[in-house]
């Protein structure tokens, strides 16, 4: 059997385990309650203590137990795996929670599952199954911790999520501030670095740029994202401030092919898609542009292309006096960032205000913490430090 087949028979094992749990009768008097909790239970903690093994070896070998344990359930009647010697009644009783409180229990936990397990919204966008499943995980590890019931159907679509692989495109949804409307949805690739560019995946500074900028007072502003990537931050202000104009630029075709696609697909009308070629600056295109504010995020990663950016962003500053910029950068090396700050200085630009971000946290002050929309995962946790420049006068 190979990998592909184990993990099916894996996921099919366990329905059939939450099934016979389900419809459980017990040969003991008033027991069957007990017993049947206490089935689903074991079910749910072994599947989630061995859902990463993945050695074909170990996987036949809970194959065998599993299958081992449905037959002793269906033929002898035997609930759980006990030593011979223990009487039925001693057999790995539990503490169980007051039965009104268990039924209130089960009743929100079910309202739950309902709302994100069954939710159209992934009948409708091309949610990444990683994130769901890491996210189902994390509910389950959290109901459990509280002693609450976990519904069957949060079990079952881990288990298939599981055995299912991603497209090469997949979407991420984002909501208005209050949580209750998808404000757009952004199409990325799954892999950080695809057709030799990374500008076709969503980055962290990008999802802080979007979550900082709905709190700017952006309305009938005109707005130019340099390096936009997939488009989220410029795409995010568009969204928000209908009033507003937005360029979003960069320079790969393809990133410029996916940019268009998203701007098209959420049907936003005041958002232009235009190449930019720092290296190669037209300044002459972007005359009648008259920017407010430019913005860009996770763009000082190659410190050979800083100087030509600087450049990009003092043409702007000098052109245009009113204008300001606005970068994020998450600080990954502190010294490209030094780089980043030397190429500001060298084209007669200053560093007005510098601010980082943290665990939802502005180290402002005190700190003032503000809660994302636009939330970003990832195994290393590294701040995002935004720079707000203008031209030196």
């Amino acid at each position: 059997m190979n990998t592909v087949s184990q993990r099916v028979r894996v996921i099919q094992l366990y329905r059939q385990i939450l099934k016979l749990g389900r419809n459980w009768k017990s040969k003991e008097e008033g027991r069957t309650e007990i017993e049947k909790s206490e089935i689903l239970a074991e079910a749910r903690l072994k599947f989630r203590e061995n859902r990463d093994i993945s050695d074909p070896i170990e996987i036949g070998k809970l194959i065998y137990k599993a299958e081992q344990r449905i037959v002793q359930a269906d033929h002898y009647g035997i609930p759980y795996e006990r030593p011979e010697y223990l009487p039925p009644d001693t057999a790995y009783s539990v503490h169980s929670v007051k039965q009104n409180f268990q039924r209130m229990s089960r009743k929100h936990a079910q309202v739950f599952s309902d709302v994100i397990v069954s939710s159209p919204l992934l009948d409708q966008y091309k949610i990444r199954k990683q994130f769901q499943a890491s996210i189902l995980k994390r509910i389950i590890t959290k109901f459990e911790k509280c002693g609450e019931f976990v519904p069957d159907e949060i079990y079952d679509k881990l288990g298939s999520l599981m055995g299912e692989k991603d497209e090469e495109y997949v979407e991420r949804v984002y909501f208005n501030k209050n949580g209750d409307q998808v404000l757009f949805s952004i199409e990325e690739s799954v892999n950080q670095l695809s057709k030799g560019t990374t500008g076709l995946s969503i980055w962290q500074a990008s999802c802080d740029l979007a979550n900082l900028c709905q709190y700017l007072p952006l309305e009938n502003k005109t707005i130019i994202e340099l390096g936009a990537g997939c488009g989220l931050s410029g795409i995010s202000i568009s969204a928000n401030f209908p009033s507003s104009t937005v360029y979003l630029t960069d320079y790969n075709d393809d990133v410029l092919q996916i940019l268009e696609k998203n701007v098209k697909k959420n049907n936003l009308k005041n958002c232009e898609c235009r190449s930019i070629d720092w290296c190669n600056f037209d300044s002459k295109e972007w005359l009648n542009s008259n920017p407010d504010l430019l913005i860009a995020a996770d763009v000082v990663y190659d410190t050979e292309l800083l100087p030509s950016l600087c450049r990009t962003i003092s043409w702007f500053l000098e052109t245009f006096p009113k204008s300001c910029a606005l970068i994020a950068c998450t600080l990954r090396n502190p010294e490209s960032l030094k780089c980043f700050e030397k190429n500001i200085l060298k084209f007669n630009m200053e560093i007005v205000e510098k601010i980082s971000f943290e665990n939802s946290i502005f180290d402002i002050g005190d700190g003032i913490e503000v809660l994302t929309t636009f939330p970003f995962s990832s195994t290393i946790q590294t701040p995002t430090i935004f720079y707000s420049l203008g031209l030196v006068r």
